[in-house]
């Protein structure tokens, strides 16, 4: 045990991140016990890190490994892991790598004495130098042990000036790189160079381009031409360092991931993609491959007979050509049979007679038509003869060995699982579209491996040995073709075999292709078939039509792109106020980091607060103004804590990972504001929201003291601490002589605008000052004190208001943030506020021209700054965090959102919430100047007591009613 991971040891950290040991109920001491003893080897995160790299080192990283291209900043090391640092020639020089004991680029072939010889491999801000990456890949590969550990970082380069220039290669661009190594060298190096010439504002100073920016900026465009520069990163210079320096390949997130996947079916699986992490404090994408162990494969101990039955278009057995080899090589696939099932067909005949003969494949040719369910019956009986499992696969299936092997997979992890089936991309209940379609990584990441279905899909259909041996086939009474494939599934079902999905698998099918055009008529006649023999099929069917599992699917289904947001404001008054103003700042700062990020992100909001806030010039976003119509997305911000259930489900309803804005708990706090419901959807929220960002740590230290965190992540991004966001620009003026004292705060008690009023303006008030009230209270207007309507006044009012004060008075006991003493910085004016912690910790993130801000906490130090009105103290603003950093931070726990969703927590909440009776919403609170509602009349009164009997005892009033139909009527 390493003594420092001893010391890093978090015990609060251990329980988050290893639920499956908080849930025994285990000691502090006792955890902490576990991991000295077992921590390293079960691979358990043990302390908090803001670091991704260290977060993954943690994770994974075990035993001897190597890291090639380290520079001066080598990845962490935790527990025994150890490694040897590789670089090219000259890489110390160029790059500022130390200690480095193997001179090795990933580009050249693995000497003998390294191969398979590390349990991890790290190249961090490598991969995007290399000439040819999949051969970078495939040498990272032979460096490790099976089940070996490629850790991989590469940059995003929506965050590089590589984006002015590179375009997104497609994976067939890699693919010809592999094959014809060289071929994009050149054009590779007169891009970046030529960019570097042309646009010498491009370079960045502290970036990978730095090594270049002397050789770029003495250059003219005559120059660039000259042989002798060019040979400087010459194609064939492949001893030379500084070619290294240039990124050859870089992409967004997205287009990481779709390499990663395109390369990994390139390189036929010789690598699982097990985890991919956003860095957002490096603006890098964090991929963790493990080695496939071919040794150790089980599906090596299973046995296979493929079925697939052809009736006309020989076309399509261009299918089964494309994937041949690989099966004829593949051992567990012990017999290939083909069935012609229209032998008058002769193209059909001739393309199946060509394959005749080859190794493992068995051609049945049919006297006749027979139809679908009794040629692969052949394939069954073939099968059972054999004693092997049997796939009976469609002939206009586009399939890969890959997903034989994961269904075979999926097979094994249950004993009762007698069938298994993938998805298809045409299928209306078990179908796949949207971004799932395209991005296997995100199928694995986000759906469970295997799920249990009703029924199963003929065209793609793993038979086991064991239901092989109990039944005889498809009942050919559905001959044909259609349901025989539903009515074998609840024939086995009812000796307890059961249907499974494999979920990270993908095939092609052309719908109905294989029949002819009375398809329909064939369908309606075979369903009848079915339902008189399992009456209960259209039942089990629909109740798994209608589980939370499939609901959350088809959300998947809809969703395109995983960096999708919708911005949920919905619901906001058309006021003004301090959660307005902030979400107005947040939508136009993610409006200009859209400009970047080129994310689609739509806003919901009311159309009247839309109007109100001005947001029409924002042109990168898109705006909803009804729910009803708005379509899911992959990630939701909620703006503002939520008050009614209804913004929980749409949360639930129109994305798959929530992140909620949480404010405060003013509004539990305050007696006339306190509501059961309200406390209800609090306690739900970490259930929906599985990130939840506070705008201070305060009000995050109060929320994980009164409601259940759920393992939820708790962040606090404050909004901007740039004071020139709170205002328009315009010179600063001093005070004049007679400058009023600005007063700030709403009609709430909690603001104490009233009782501040009267202490320092009534009749026992001992200053000469006067004051102007920016309020909804109702006040008293006298020479000493003037009220300004808030949520109604006009910007330019308020900002008059501001910049004319002496200083400004922010009296309220209770906040989230504190927008008036913001705003107040802004004109340079001083403010004077009751301590409370909030502010504390507001003036502790200001730096020096915090010195403006002055507390009190009892009436005798308020009159005393009275006496004394606060200067004002000349200090630059510090804060780096203006409100596109706050953006920026907020898309960052978005982003990271996805690594943290868990389908079946999602089915878990929206279980909890659809099933759960919230409270009745109590009565709007009444303004202090609106009359009371008229008293009840006496038969109201009657009627509400008999009503709450009837409530509190319904069985007694079942009975009464009876008694009284019976006897009395």
């Amino acid at each position: 045990m390493n003594a420092n991971d001893a010391n890093r040891f978090d015990v609060a950290t251990y329980k988050k991140l290893n639920l499956d040991l908080a849930q025994l109920g285990m000691s502090d001491e006792q955890l902490k016990e576990h991991f000295l003893q077992h921590g390293h080897t079960e691979k358990r995160v043990f302390a908090s890190t803001s670091s991704t790299c260290e977060y993954l080192s943690m994770r994974w990283l075990r035993g001897e490994g190597i890291e090639i291209g380290a520079g001066s900043s080598p990845t962490p090391l935790f527990g025994d892991a150890t490694a040897i640092y590789a670089d090219i020639e000259g890489g110390n020089r160029i790059f500022g790598a130390t200690d480095v004991s193997i001179r090795y680029s990933i580009d050249t072939p693995v000497p003998a004495e390294l191969e398979g010889r590390f349990d991890f491999a790290v190249i961090s801000h490598v991969l995007e130098h290399s000439d040819v990456m999949l051969v970078a890949l495939t040498h990272l590969m032979e460096l490790l042990k099976p089940g070996g550990i490629g850790y991989v970082v590469v940059p995003d380069k929506r965050h590089l000036v590589d984006k002015e220039w590179m375009d997104d290669f497609p994976i067939q661009h890699h693919i010809d790189e592999f094959r014809s190594p060289g071929i994009y060298d050149a054009e590779h190096d007169r891009v970046a160079l030529s960019a570097l010439v042309k646009h010498p504002e491009l370079s960045n100073p502290s970036g990978d381009h730095q090594v270049f920016e002397n050789e770029a900026n003495s250059l003219s465009e005559q120059e660039f031409e000259h042989p002798d520069f060019r040979t400087l990163l010459a194609g064939n210079s492949k001893d030379n360092p500084y070619r290294f320096a240039i990124h050859k390949h870089t992409y967004g997130p997205e287009g990481w991931i779709r390499v990663f996947a395109d390369a990994q079916e390139f390189l036929n699986f010789e690598f699982d993609i097990i985890e991919a992490r956003y860095g957002a404090e490096r603006a890098d994408c964090h991929f963790i491959l493990q080695k496939r162990d071919r040794s150790a494969q089980p599906t090596k101990l299973v046995r296979l007979t493929l079925g697939i039955s052809y009736y006309r278009n020989p076309q399509l057995v261009e299918n089964i050509e494309a994937v041949l080899p690989v099966l004829q090589a593949c051992e567990m696939i012990e017999s290939i049979v083909l069935i012609n099932d229209s032998p008058d067909d002769l193209l059909l005949a001739q393309r199946l007679e060509k394959l005749n003969g080859a190794p493992k494949v068995h051609l049945i040719t049919n006297p006749e038509n027979l139809g679908y369910t009794k040629a692969i019956n052949q394939a069954y009986r073939h099968a059972k003869k054999l004693g092997t499992h049997l796939v009976c696969i469609n002939s206009d299936v586009k399939f890969s060995l890959a997903v034989l092997e994961e269904v075979v997979a999926v097979s094994r992890l249950d004993n009762q699982i007698g069938f298994v089936f993938p998805r298809a991309d045409s299928d209306p209940l078990f179908g796949m579209t949207g971004v799932l379609s395209t991005q296997p990584v995100l199928r694995k990441q986000l759906l469970p491996r295997y799920q249990f279905t009703p029924t199963a899909v003929g065209y793609f259909l793993f038979v086991s040995d064991v239901v092989l041996d109990r039944f005889e086939g498809f009942d050919e009474v559905f001959s044909p073709g259609y349901e025989e494939e539903n009515d074998f599934v609840l024939r086995a079902g009812a000796v307890g075999f059961r249907a499974a999905l494999a979920n990270h698998t993908l095939v092609q099918h052309a719908t109905s292709s294989s029949f002819s055009e009375k398809a329909e008529l064939l369908k309606e006649k075979h369903h009848r078939m079915l339902l008189n023999r399992h009456p209960y099929f259209s039942r089990i069917v629909q109740d798994y039509e209608k589980s939370e599992e499939q609901s959350v699917y088809r959300i998947l289904n809809q969703v395109h792109h995983a960096n999708d947001l919708v911005v949920d404001c919905f619901g906001f008054p058309p006021v003004l106020n301090g959660t307005t103003i902030y979400a107005r700042d947040l939508i136009c700062a993610l409006n200009r980091c859209n400009e970047r990020d080129s994310r689609v992100i739509t806003v919901l909001v009311r159309k009247d607060v839309y109007e109100l806030m001005q947001l029409h010039h924002l042109t990168r976003l898109r705006f909803c103004h009804d729910p009803v119509t708005l379509t899911p997305h992959f990630n939701l911000l909620r703006v503002a804590q939520p008050f009614e259930p209804e913004i929980l489900c749409r949360a639930l309803e129109k994305s798959l990972c929530s992140v909620n804005i949480f404010f405060d708990t003013i509004a539990q706090d305050i007696p006339s504001l306190r509501s059961p419901r309200t406390e209800a959807v609090w306690y739900d929220l970490t259930n929906v929201y599985r990130n939840v960002v506070f705008i201070s740590d305060a009000s995050r230290r109060t929320f994980r003291t009164r409601y259940p965190v759920r393992g939820a992540g708790l962040h606090v991004i404050h909004p901007s601490l740039d004071v020139s966001d709170y205002g328009p620009v315009m010179p600063k003026m001093p005070p004049a002589a007679d400058a009023r004292v600005l007063v700030v705060g709403n009609k709430f008690p909690h603001k104490d605008i009233a009782h501040t009023m009267d202490l320092i303006a009534g009749p026992a008030a001992t200053n000469s000052l006067k004051f102007d009230v920016l309020t909804d209270s109702p006040l008293e207007v006298s020479d000493k004190v003037a009220v300004y309507r808030s949520g109604a006044l006009a910007q330019s009012e308020i900002t008059r208001l501001y910049s004319s004060c002496q200083f400004v008075l922010y009296p309220s006991y209770y906040e989230g943030f504190g927008l008036p003493l913001m705003e107040a910085l802004h004109f340079g004016r001083p403010v004077v506020a009751r301590y409370a912690p909030l502010y504390q910790e507001l003036k502790d993130l200001l730096g020096p021209i915090a010195e403006n801000v002055h507390f009190y906490r009892t009436s005798a130090e308020l009159a005393a700054l009275l006496a004394h009105p606060p200067e004002w103290k000349e200090a630059t603003p510090t804060s780096p965090m203006n409100w596109d950093a706050v953006a920026r931070q907020i898309l960052s726990v978005v982003d990271n959102s996805v690594a943290a969703f868990d389908f079946s927590q999602r089915c878990e909440a929206k279980t909890v919430v659809s099933n759960r009776t919230y409270p009745v919403a109590p009565p709007p609170p009444r303004r202090p100047d609106e009359e009371a509602p008229p008293a009840p009349s006496p038969a109201e009164v009657l009627m509400m007591r008999i009503e709450g009997l009837r409530s509190r005892f319904p069985f007694g009033f079942r009975v009464a009613r009876f008694i009284y139909r019976k006897f009395l009527k």
